[in-house]
């Protein structure tokens, strides 16, 4: 009696999972109304789904994005170029130029994919697009929020300055300050 009830009682169970699924993407309001807002997200895709990029603003890191997730900074208005961090066994459109202005909000697109070809490996492709407001929403509200820390970070723009290439060449720690424990 009890075996019949059993697979009743999971397929209800994951029907009401997947009618429970509703848009997690909320709009965020700079503090400041002279701030642009620029959202990325990663639609949830199988392909290359393991691998975040690094998301880097004028050579500085802002975050890492995983696969169904979205994330945003507040920039000040002017000409910034976003670039994914990721290996040379990529191919892609990695970066892109965008000019931003004062109170607007703006989409850009990481797409990946993962092409087979005859008698070649595997290509790993991920490109960064500008999308248009109603195509983006529609794609954005199938995201997550990715849990970020620098979400109110406010980027100003300094064309004087020579590129901070810092973030390539900075270790975390100092090998010199370490010591093979196997020798006496």
């Amino acid at each position: 009696m009890f075996y019949y009830k059993l697979p009743l009682f999971v397929l209800c169970g994951f029907i009401s999972a997947c009618s429970f699924n509703q848009s997690r993407f909320t709009p965020v309001e700079p503090d400041d109304e002279n701030l642009a807002t620029v959202y990325i997200y990663r639609p949830a895709a199988l392909s290359n789904f393991m691998i975040s990029p690094k998301i880097l603003l004028n050579n500085k890191e802002l975050f890492t994005l995983a696969a169904g997730r979205y994330d945003y900074t507040h920039l000040n208005a002017g000409t910034y170029e976003f670039r994914l961090d990721l290996g040379k066994r990529f191919t892609g459109s990695r970066q892109i130029e965008m000019k931003v202005e004062t109170g607007k909000t703006y989409y850009l697109k990481v797409n990946t994919s993962l092409h087979f070809e005859k008698n070649a490996p595997y290509t790993r492709r991920f490109n960064i697009l500008s999308m248009k407001h109603e195509e983006a929403l529609d794609e954005i509200s199938l995201t997550q929020p990715e849990a970020s820390k620098n979400k109110q970070m406010v980027i100003t723009v300094d064309n004087t300055a020579p590129a901070d290439d810092t973030h390539q060449h900075s270790p975390q720690f100092d090998l010199s300050k370490t010591r093979n424990p196997f020798n006496n």
